[in-house]
């Protein structure tokens, strides 16, 4: 019976042979595969779907297709290919930005999150927004 878990240094290891990751998808919640490659300071060039944007800085931790179509993705790519000087700085910025996206505890993280939804006056807690009567 063999182990199938990845670890860290499996991750490690096949981002050291390559420069950058590519992600046309047409739907996407967040991507986990996004953060590793962030994390190993490998830029992401990805469709401009779901919840990339809030991981994927465009020109600044990598690149964003406007749409998952040939005409953006082409634009994209072309973009990639006039910037390519770039992919170095994009990366250690990735490396950077992803630990503001990732919580040491995600439980503390998760927990502020919840606070802040329920303050008064959020989509959580109308009853409370003011101007809203008591």
């Amino acid at each position: 019976m063999s182990d199938s878990r990845t670890t860290p240094r499996d991750v490690a290891a096949v981002w050291r042979d390559h420069d950058l990751l590519v992600l046309p998808s047409r739907r996407e919640a967040r991507g986990i595969v996004i953060a590793e490659a962030m994390a190993c300071g490998r830029p992401t060039v990805a469709t401009a779907v779901g919840g990339i944007p809030d991981s994927v800085v465009d020109g600044v931790t990598g690149l964003l297709a406007a749409a998952a179509t040939e005409d953006a993705w082409v634009a994209a790519l072309e973009r990639l290919w006039r910037e390519r000087a770039r992919i170095p700085e994009w990366g250690a910025n990735a490396r950077r930005h992803v630990s503001t996206l990732f919580s040491d505890d995600p439980v503390e993280r998760f927990a502020t999150l919840l606070l802040d939804l329920a303050s008064p006056g959020t989509a959580l807690n109308p009853s409370a927004s003011p101007g809203m009567a008591e």
